[in-house]
């Protein structure tokens, strides 16, 4: 995983989520979106051909049908905050930045060094008997934190030596 120094107090480790306006990674979700909203269309279209003249019924018909994807989106990205992909250090004021990429939006979660209890690695058993190495941020409250999968143990010690300690990440 590529550590990107972009300032001599901030560094980020990960890949740099960009989701800005003038981002397209959320166009994969365009097209079952408009499909969505022709459903209600063409339901009253199977059920009534007649009512689709009357240009008002479908122009609330469909601000209806977006209000409801709108609302379901945003309900839906307050819930989810996705996994992490990026952790950002900002050694200056002391608070290491969790980029979060959900389905519908982006999120940021900041936590101070003094919350962050330890950086450990655990082992995660599969079916077939293989195990795969995850990376969690251990918080002050017992809240666990899983990092990217790609972090790599050199990702773990800078993250370590910005947080002023030393070692590797406990298995």
């Amino acid at each position: 995983m590529p550590v990107t120094i972009m300032t001599d107090d901030r560094m980020a480790i990960g890949e740099t989520v960009s989701a800005g306006p003038g981002s397209l990674r959320r166009l994969q979700a365009a097209s079952p979106l408009l499909v969505g909203l022709l459903v209600p269309l063409v339901i009253v279209y199977m059920l009534d051909p007649a009512m689709l003249r009357h240009a008002r019924f479908v122009i609330t018909l469909l601000l209806v049908a977006v209000m409801v994807v709108a609302a379901a989106l945003y309900i839906a990205s307050v819930l989810t905050s996705g996994d992490v992909r990026s952790v950002i250090l900002d050694v200056r004021n002391r608070v290491v930045e969790l980029v979060m990429d959900g389905a519908f939006a982006t999120s940021n979660l900041k936590v101070p060094f003094d919350e962050i209890a330890t950086v450990k690695r655990i082992r995660v058993g599969g079916r077939e008997g293989y195990g795969e190495s995850r990376m969690l941020i251990e918080l002050r409250n017992k809240q666990l934190i899983e990092l990217p999968e790609d972090m790599t143990d050199a990702d773990i010690a800078t993250m370590l030596s910005a947080l002023g300690r030393t070692g590797k990440a406990t298995a």
